[in-house]
């Protein structure tokens, strides 16, 4: 389950349920989103990792007003947390926790548009 943000805390936070029960985590703390078939595995800033039985689509759909991007059919990131991005066919970016995330050629100029926008 994704549950609605809480938009009127002080920090905006995301209900996410995962084999530990639901926990609410801030967005700010999402590093990437990664599909894993009908889950979605969910890094944050401290290392930890969730599985949430949600496809990545929906949190694509609740966190792109975050500031989040898909870079690749199988990725979503946080565009606050990139530390670089290599240029190539489609390129790659280097997150804030040294993980390297592709960048597909069909989303590069969209991306990167995005990124000017930081």
């Amino acid at each position: 389950m994704i549950s609605n943000v809480q938009k009127s805390s002080k920090h905006q936070k995301i209900g996410l349920t995962s084999g530990e029960g639901l926990e609410f985590i801030e967005i700010k703390n999402i590093l990437r989103c990664e599909a894993d078939g009908k889950y979605t595995s969910v890094f944050l800033t401290d290392g930890k990792k969730l599985l949430v039985s949600k496809n990545l689509k929906e949190f694509e759909d609740l966190l792109t007003e975050y500031n989040f991007f898909r870079t690749h059919h199988s990725h979503l990131v946080n565009l606050d947390c990139i530390k670089k991005y290599q240029s190539g066919r489609g390129g790659y970016v280097v997150m804030s926790d040294g993980s390297t995330i592709t960048v597909s050629q069909r989303k590069k100029d969209d991306f990167l548009s995005s990124l000017k926008k930081i």
